[in-house]
């Protein structure tokens, strides 16, 4: 037989008996495995002949792309189905598989992924991919990301500037507290407390905070009396996950006692005479730096632009219409990534073995991704797995969405989802018999909302509530019933016991501004055969009119309220709040085993409100079946930066004192609001006939910048370990 004919058919003998997995995982192979897996093919008979062709053959293929890639997509389909035998024949694939990979890595090949993916469909409709069908479809992909990348931006990124500024920024404070309190009951108290300079920087989860505290404390009562001096200067550094504490100072009065146990006090002195920082020792410090770096990232949009930049599927085999897809290793960074905010140890990029992992769980899952190309893209998944079903299909155009579905996805519960531009909006979710939701929307041209209609229930334990939402001909209507039952031991079964029921329309103009609103909300007892609950609001442009009222046969609550919002100057032009709670004194006749309630109502509490112009006055009284527990006078102004409240009340005496007296005082509070400071002072006063019996008074300002800190770890400082080695060595020695 020809020597060449020989070459070709033992070659095709090894790839029809070839086994899973002797493909190379990676695509750097080198010239050693070459040498390595050669030399070997020349101590096997007919070796350095099938070694000559073979180097022949790759020569002449050694720059053809797409010929690289056919056979290397050949190899794998192959190897899928195969059973190797002899040594002979696992060096000559080895030196196959050497010879390819050299080729991939001298024509720059990206054939990682399709080192792991095999055809699980029949061989004979799947073919390859050309490099420039690769290229074209590669290029839809990442259309198709960017698409959904500016619109999801659109959404989050208001979020994300809201959350840095959460976590970023410097901060100063002072405060000032005197309190003195006379009670005869609990003795005296003399108190003071100021912390000046107080500074906080905060950068996501690295800190500093710095305060001088001074605290004086004097009290003299029936039991106890004791007496508490100090100062004190306190920096604390977060950084990486260490915490660093340094106490400067200190100054602790001689009467410091038991008020404070003195453990706390040793600590602090111990802790002051270092004269540096103090390392507060964390198990495991790397972990929470790596969560920070990784929150902080993922806060950072640019860090999500590689979805723009770098396709997260790549194409790997075709049939007559559709091109199969498969995770990128991108993909795998990125989710990578994603994870690190929970399993910091595995830091952000996969690995080769993870990446192969990841794809084989793809193909185990049964999970299929693929693109139609046509004039109209379309890009589907469909996954089918024990926890999971889920099939979509998008279809777009020049970057603009067309069309979406999802469908048959179930996750403990059954969800559907359909969208076409300019014409329609279906979403159904079903959790059994605990949640269903059906909303169907009708879209103008231009994607804005027309008509809908909704419908959703939910149920937990005894409730159930049900809600009915139509938008049609510039009117919204929402219905909805809350049922609420009980336990019937009697029937050992459950009853209803409460329902209510209610009812909201709106009436829209021709630019969907709400021009009316009217609702009604009315409540059944079952068990009494009663309805006490009426509820009537309605809303004209800029007036609001509400009233409640709930009559049983015990308790009668009625609230009135009226407000017209002033436009032009963003303000209450007036409102009027009036409440009243009135209830029966009731008692149980063990003869008849009811419940007796007394003919009369009487309050339990009132409050009578009005407000103009930024000024709010008026009188709240709570009552112990109408005699007078506590009253107070409200006489309140506010504006866009300031808010000013007084308050008198007075109160029966037994509240506070014993001395019969009636117990009278004010409550005020001054708040100034400018563009990043504020202030307050809270004063709190309280007598008993004309003795002082409570004086609080409270001073605050707080100023803050935007500004991003930079926060240090201190250059110098001792670990808490070290200190406490010292301090039991000490204490050994001199025990």
């Amino acid at each position: 037989m020809h020597i060449v004919t020989k070459i070709f058919i033992s070659f095709l003998c090894v790839l029809l008996i070839l086994q899973n997995n002797y493909l190379s995982a990676n695509n750097t192979s080198t010239s050693n495995d070459i040498e390595t897996y050669g030399n070997r093919l020349g101590s096997i008979s007919d070796g350095a002949e099938y070694k000559e062709k073979i180097d022949r053959i790759f020569t002449k293929y050694e720059n053809k792309k797409e010929t690289i890639e056919l056979i290397y997509l050949r190899l794998q389909a192959i190897t899928e189905q195969s059973n190797i035998q002899t040594n002979a024949a696992k060096t000559l694939l080895n030196y196959i598989i050497a010879k390819v990979n050299m080729l991939v890595v001298q024509n720059d090949m990206d054939l990682e992924a399709l080192t792991y993916l095999s055809f699980t469909q029949d061989t004979q409709s799947v073919s390859a991919i050309t490099s420039e069908e690769k290229e074209e479809i590669i290029g839809e992909i990442l259309q198709l990301q960017a698409m959904m990348y500016e619109s999801s931006s659109e959404l989050v990124e208001p979020m994300m500037d809201m959350i840095k500024k959460q976590a970023q920024y410097t901060q100063t404070w002072n405060l000032w507290l005197e309190a003195n309190i006379d009670l005869e009951y609990i003795g005296k108290i003399e108190s003071d407390l100021q912390i000046d300079d107080f500074s906080l920087k905060t950068n996501f989860l690295d800190s500093q905070m710095s305060w001088i505290i001074r605290l004086f404390m004097d009290t003299e009562g029936p039991v106890w009396e004791n007496s508490i001096d100090f100062s004190s200067f306190v920096d604390i550094v977060q950084k990486d996950g260490w915490v660093y504490l340094q106490v400067k100072d200190l100054e602790i009065g001689d009467a410091w006692n038991s008020v404070v146990q003195n453990p706390l006090e040793e600590w602090l002195k111990i802790i002051a005479d270092q004269e540096q920082f103090v390392r507060v020792v964390k198990q495991h410090p790397e972990e929470i730096l790596r969560i920070y770096e990784a929150l902080e990232s993922s806060l950072d949009l640019e860090n999500y632009k590689d979805v723009t930049r770098k396709a997260m599927l790549i194409p790997y085999a075709k049939t007559w219409d559709k091109v199969l897809l498969a995770p990128s290793i991108e993909a795998c960074h990125l989710l990578k990534k994603a994870k690190n905010l929970f399993d910091p140890l595995n830091w952000d990029t996969c690995s080769d073995s993870q990446y192969k992992k990841m794809l084989q769980d793809f193909q185990k899952e049964d999970i299929e991704i693929y693109m139609i190309l046509w004039d109209m893209s379309e890009f589907w998944v469909n996954i089918q797995t024990n926890d999971l079903q889920f099939e979509s299909k998008m279809n777009y155009k020049n970057g603009e969405l067309l069309d979406l579905s999802l469908s048959n996805i179930s996750w403990e519960q059954q969800l559907t989802l359909s969208y076409t531009k300019g014409s329609q909006l279906i979403l159904d979710i079903d959790a059994g018999d605990y949640w269903s939701l059906n909303w169907d929307a009708e879209l103008s041209m231009n994607n804005a909302l027309r008509s809908y209609t909704l419908d959703t229930q939910f149920a937990w334990e005894r409730n159930n509530l049900t809600l009915r939402s139509e938008l049609k001909d510039k009117k919204i209507i929402w219905d909805f019933m809350w049922d609420i039952r009980s336990y019937d031991f009697a029937t050992n079964s459950q009853k209803l016991s409460n329902r209510i029921r209610g009812n909201f329309s709106w009436t829209l103009d021709t630019n969907n501004n709400i021009v009316k609103l009217d609702g009604n909300m009315t409540g059944e007892d079952a068990l009494q055969g009663t309805d006490p609950l009426d509820v009537n609001f309605q809303y004209l442009p800029w007036t609001i009119e509400a009233e409640l009222n709930y009559d049983d046969q015990n308790e009668l609550k009625n609230i009135d309220f009226i407000y017209t919002w002033d436009e032009e100057n963003w303000n209450f032009e007036s409102a009027n709040i009036d409440i009243e709670a009135l209830s029966r004194e009731k008692s149980f006749d063990y003869t008849t085993y009811e419940t007796v309630y007394s003919w009369a109502l009487k309050d339990d509490f009132r409050s009578s409100i009005s407000l103009k112009n930024g000024i709010i006055q008026g009188k709240t009284g709570f009552f112990d079946y109408g005699e007078s527990v506590l009253s107070i006078e409200h006489d309140w102004k506010y504006d866009s930066t300031s808010f000013n409240s007084q308050n008198s009340f007075e109160t029966r005496e037994w509240w506070f004192s014993w001395d019969g007296e009636k117990i009278t005082g004010t409550f005020d509070i001054n708040y100034t609001h400018k563009y990043l400071s504020d202030t307050m002072n809270l004063i709190f006063e309280v007598f008993s006939g004309e003795k002082s019996i409570i004086d609080i008074n409270l001073k605050t300002n707080t100023k803050r910048t935007d500004e991003v800190p930079e926060i240090q770890a201190p250059d110098s400082y001792i670990d808490i370990e070290e200190i406490q080695y010292n301090n039991a060595a000490e204490s050994e020695y001199t025990g």
